[in-house]
């Protein structure tokens, strides 16, 4: 956009220089104003744009401080986003995105998560958390969610405590493919908003 207003602020100095050859001050004074209020203008914008956006990920900082409440020191968290659960829960947090549900079960079944952390916010979506199989239902249950209405229909994200007495038997799996650095960047499907009847 900044440029489209320069090339029309150059046709006009251009424009006005032609008439007011001898007045080149006031055309000055003009292609200032005008670029003062271009320069408005796209502040305006981005400053609204920068608004509308500053709390858009903020239930997984709430999730993420709610897991520091009610966790402890050396607990271990799953979630499909690692770095801001890792940062605000200050636990050990593992990404199990781009994982089919077998190895998702391996991983509980190695690192022995007490919260799984499942977001609408991150792309990538699992197939097999739309809707939970009935080995997930058993082994996750859900205790909080946040919502992104305030009619509470839309449910963003749900923290589940996991059932470790209840999860199948699997083959172990090296962890350390899944550690919070991890960089997972075969996600890439936009994932649906949820509702009550179908939480994923």
């Amino acid at each position: 956009m900044l440029p489209i207003t320069a090339i029309g602020i150059i046709d006009f100095s251009n424009f006005v220089s032609s008439f007011l050859i001898k007045k080149n001050s006031l055309a000055i004074f003009l292609i200032l104003i005008i670029l003062g209020l271009g320069l408005y203008t796209q502040y305006s914008h981005a400053d609204s744009i920068t608004r509308v956006k500053l709390d858009s990920y903020s239930q997984i900082k709430e999730a993420g401080l709610w897991v520091k409440q009610n966790s402890d020191t050396g607990d271990v968290i799953l979630s499909r986003s690692p770095h801001q659960i890792t940062y605000y829960s200050e636990r050990k947090t593992y990404s199990y995105g781009g994982m089919n549900e077998t190895e998702f079960f391996n991983l509980i079944n190695q690192v022995k998560p007490r919260y799984v952390i499942e977001s609408a916010l991150e792309p990538g979506l699992p197939s097999w958390m739309t809707p939970p199989s009935s080995d997930l239902e058993k082994v996750l249950l859900p205790i909080k969610a946040w919502y992104l209405d305030k009619e509470q229909k839309q449910i963003v994200l749900i923290v589940y405590q996991v059932d470790l007495t209840k999860t199948p038997n699997q083959q172990p799996v090296n962890n350390t493919d899944f550690i919070v650095n991890k960089t997972n960047s075969n996600l890439s499907s936009p994932n649906p908003l949820i509702n009550k009847s179908n939480p994923f």
